[in-house]
């Protein structure tokens, strides 16, 4: 993965946003299997219970200028799916639009190809499995032993969790979510913000904001974003 991390300025140290335990697994992976230096943690004031995380300083992300210009230190916005990703939307949206570079990340232990098209604050993870011609956009998680299958597009701040299926050229808009073990028909679309729960068969295109459960998954009388 070498000319895949050519692109970020590797010289520059890490910060990973979040205090919680998926936010501590990326800054795990980071300092083990990538070229980063991870040198500390940041997050919402409101959240920051602790100076240090795993004996690494915490810094407040509202006021991290006072901390590291922009010039200084890359950040990994490592965050859930909290709001159908929105959330993690929002906070890298927030560093981008301060200056703040954002770097990714794919295991050495994935199986992917040297024209992989991955965006920038993106976390693919060990065992997964991105065939040629799929590309992942910005902002995206994509958990261990994923199959996303070729010329498939995950769009920006997608999050795919573990186990998860997808057949060749299917479409995930924006914000999308699919959940343990699901798998997704070939050319399928999901629309923005598609929640696709644990366990589901999605065999046809989805509706925007739609919540869908089951084999085959069915559209559900509750909204994505109510979930």
């Amino acid at each position: 993965m070498k000319d895949f991390y050519e692109r970020f300025d590797t010289r520059k140290p890490v910060l990973v946003f979040g205090l919680n335990t998926f936010s501590e697994l990326a800054a795990y992976v980071l300092s083990h299997d990538s070229p980063f230096r991870v040198i500390g943690h940041t997050v919402d004031v409101a959240y920051s219970s602790s100076k240090q995380k795993d004996g690494l300083p915490v810094f407040s992300f509202e006021t991290l200028e006072q901390n590291f210009a922009p010039d200084e230190v890359n950040l990994l916005i490592s965050i859930g799916y909290t709001n159908i990703n929105g959330l993690r939307k929002a906070r890298y949206e927030q560093a981008k639009a301060r200056g703040y570079a954002c770097v990714s990340y794919v295991s050495s232990r994935a199986a992917v190809w040297p024209s992989l098209v991955v965006g920038d604050n993106s976390l693919i993870y060990e065992n997964t499995v991105i065939q040629p011609y799929a590309t992942v956009g910005n902002n995206c998680v994509v958990r261990s032993n994923v199959h996303i299958s070729h010329h498939a597009q995950v769009a920006d701040h997608c999050f795919i969790s573990a186990g998860v299926v997808t057949g060749g050229n299917v479409s995930l808009g924006e914000r999308c979510f699919i959940g343990l073990g699901s798998i997704v028909r070939d050319n399928t679309k999901l629309a923005t913000k598609s929640f696709i729960g644990a366990g589901s068969l999605v065999v046809k295109d989805t509706e925007e904001n739609g919540l869908y459960v089951g084999s085959p998954a069915r559209l559900q009388n509750k909204p994505a974003d109510e979930v």
